[in-house]
Order: C-alpha cells, then structure tokens, then sequence
C-alpha cells in the first residue's frame, strides 16, 4: 500500500500508535494476570507449609529423639537396621536452650554421629 502526501502518512501513524496502545493494553492485561497468578500461588504454597510444618519448642530436662541427617556434610551411615520397626533416631535430654529452636544437648558415648 503506498501513501503519498503528508495527510497518508500521518492516517499511517496514527493507525500505528492505536496498534500500539492496543498492544501495550494487551501486555499489561497479561502482566497482571501474571502477576495475580503469582499471588495466587505463594498464598496456596504459605498454606500447605504452614499446615505441614509446626514450631516445636522444648525445655531444659525434655527427653528428644535426634535423627541423623542423611545428607548433611560428615554424613557417617548408622548400623543398618536389622528390622522394620528399629529405631531411626538416638534419645538424648536437652540440657540448655541456646535460642527458641537450637539446643546444647547430652550425647552418650554409645550415640554415633559425625
């Protein structure tokens, strides 16, 4: 299509600045479904962890079952357990809290860890 004078050019502009503002409505259109998306999703993630997960907090004295980290740098593998229902973990007492979720606690000498 060929256009000759300035009153065909400035049909053509404008015709290309509504395309324009017609494609940049269309990309904040999509970004804010995006973005909504998102929000969408994070809410439904807070949901399942704080329905799985719970803030366990002891005392001086309490008796815990300590599980070795299987994948933890120094990882040393435990005994292989010689029947299904052998213990996973090692009871230990708490003897001071350091912070609301870290504790100095008694190790035995028959507690193998790393």
């Amino acid at each position: 299509m060929k256009t000759r004078g300035i009153s065909g050019l400035l049909g053509l502009v404008e015709s290309m600045s509504e395309s324009v503002e017609e494609l940049a409505n269309q990309l904040r259109n999509r970004y804010d479904e995006a973005r909504d998306s998102i929000t969408i999703s994070q809410q439904k993630q807070k949901c399942q962890h704080d329905g799985r997960h719970s803030k366990e907090e002891f005392d001086v004295g309490d008796l815990i079952i300590l599980k070795l980290n299987q994948f933890g740098s120094g990882y040393k593998p435990i005994k292989p357990r010689t029947h299904k229902l052998a213990p996973v973990g090692t009871p230990v007492w708490i003897m001071e809290k350091l912070s609301p979720l870290s504790y100095q606690i008694e190790l035995s000498s028959d507690v193998i860890y790393a």
